[in-house]
C-alpha cells in the first residue's frame, strides 16, 4: 500500500507543476493529502466554488481547524488523492485547469 500511495503522490506532484507560479505546496510529505496556498491571498472559498464548477470537490484548510485561524489558512484548500487512481488524479488536475484558469 505505501508504494501505490507514494506513486500516486509523486505523480499529484507531478502535475501540480502548472500552478506552481499561483501556489506554495505543502503537506506533501504527511498523509494522503497536498494543501495549496495562493500566494496572492485568493480566497479558499473563491477557488472551492470554481473546482465545484468543474465538478471537482475540494476542502478550505480553515474549515478544519478550531479557535484563532492563522490567516495564511485562509487562502489554503486540501487535495485529497488517497482514493484515486492516476488517471482519475490527472482528470481532476485538468479540471482544475479550467476552474482556475483567471488565476494561473
Amino acid at each position: 500500500m505505501r508504494k501505490a500511495y507514494k506513486e500516486k503522490h509523486d505523480y499529484l506532484l507531478e502535475q501540480l507543476t502548472c500552478f506552481e507560479s499561483t501556489f506554495d505546496f505543502s503537506g506533501e510529505n504527511a498523509g494522503l493529502h497536498i494543501l495549496l496556498t495562493a500566494k496572492e491571498e485568493i480566497p479558499a472559498k473563491e477557488l472551492i466554488t470554481a473546482a465545484e464548477e468543474e465538478g471537482i470537490k475540494i476542502y478550505g484548510v480553515s474549515d478544519s481547524l478550531l479557535g484563532n485561524v492563522n490567516e495564511k489558512y485562509l487562502h489554503t484548500v486540501m487535495l485529497g488523492y488517497g482514493a484515486l487512481e492516476k488517471d482519475e488524479i490527472k482528470e481532476g488536475i485538468d479540471k482544475l485547469k479550467l476552474a482556475w484558469k483567471n488565476y494561473i
